[in-house]
């Protein structure tokens, strides 16, 4: 019914978005936004039901949009965000089995980061970084105060301060819990591709190029993966080995991020790949071109998986107990 309502006030023009300036930001801190922009289904009537989902496995959930989808967050594995092309964004509140689906901005989303269940940041083209505080509700620009052109690839960070963004150029910012800050870094005009947040105050980014880049304890490590093969998503949790991966089925691993060489690891795939994620228990999901979805339990042996699609998947997201992919012409998946 929560839907239903708010979609009514803004159809009805009364919806007063300066509410949205006095929002809770999740702990009660983060960076500043500027006025919320929007707020509806895309048309609908309401939150979007999924398929029946009874059977194991990976199943594709019921969307209402071929838009290319980019990137998947959650904080919980119930409170779901994704984001594509054309500024779209969708939510469920319900691990997946409904949505709530809107036009955010005129930009293309490439990545989201959920720092709760109801507070998450998109990042996108023309150095656009969008906020909500109320699962998806209303979202609103952050205003940087620093002044950044580059298409902004990736979000992360750690808690609402120590929120990272960087994008083309080798652009990076950094949310201390005060204000946006531009660090000195060793990649120049670089053009990173991922990042992840490995601890407080620290960072891991990969080029196109194969290296990877992490700030750790006031220092940056440069290293290497796989000359010249560009890298397309990197995760790094803070107790387990980093991944990361790209195309020709490059997969690389580092128990240290400050080492100069990840180890390269054959995970049974030769197609691009292009997301990776490391559940806190330590499951490792990987995904790619035509459907590909190769799954370990332990970092040596890779077992593929029925995905029931030959869609590029582009992201995938996990915890000990769900686990979500996105990828073109709309598609999510869900592994239950």
């Amino acid at each position: 019914m929560r839907y239903i309502a708010s979609i009514a006030l803004l159809a009805a023009g009364c919806f007063d978005f300066s509410l949205f300036d006095n929002l809770p930001s999740g702990d009660g801190s983060g960076p500043p936004r500027d006025l919320a922009v929007t707020a509806s289904d895309g048309g609908g009537d309401g939150p979007r039901p999924s398929a029946d989902l009874t059977m194991p496995g990976w199943v594709a959930l019921q969307q209402p949009t071929g838009t290319t989808l980019r990137s998947v967050s959650s904080a919980d594995g119930k409170s779901v965000f994704v984001v594509g092309d054309g500024g779209y964004v969708t939510h469920s509140d319900d691990g997946g089995d409904h949505w709530l689906s809107t036009n955010v901005a005129a930009v293309g989303f490439r990545s989201v980061w959920a720092a709760s269940a109801t507070t998450a940041f998109l990042a996108g083209d023309g150095a656009q970084l969008y906020r909500t505080d109320n699962a998806g509700m209303l979202y609103g620009p952050v205003v940087f105060g620093v002044a950044i052109t580059d298409n902004l690839v990736t979000v992360t960070g750690t808690s609402m301060n120590d929120i990272w963004v960087a994008g083309d150029g080798g652009t990076l910012l950094h949310f201390d819990g005060v204000s946006w800050k531009k660090p000195m870094t060793p990649f120049g005009n670089d053009m990173l591709s991922a990042g992840c947040a490995p601890a407080a105050q620290s960072i891991a980014l990969v080029d196109v190029v194969g290296n990877s880049f992490a700030y750790v304890g006031g220092n940056w490590y440069v290293a290497n993966c796989a000359t010249n093969t560009p890298l397309n998503s990197i995760s790094c949790p803070s107790s387990k080995p980093a991944w990361t991966v790209g195309i020709n089925g490059v997969a690389c691993t580092a128990k240290d991020m400050t080492v100069a060489t990840w180890n390269v690891v054959d995970v049974g795939a030769t197609g691009t790949l292009n997301g990776v994620s490391i559940a806190p228990g330590g499951t490792i999901v990987i995904v790619g071109d035509g459907g590909t979805i190769v799954r370990s339990t332990d970092g040596s042996k890779f077992t593929g998986e029925k995905s029931n699609t030959t869609k590029n998947l582009l992201a995938v997201w996990g915890n000990d107990t769900r686990e979500f992919a996105v990828g073109e012409s709309g598609i999510i998946l869900r592994h239950q």
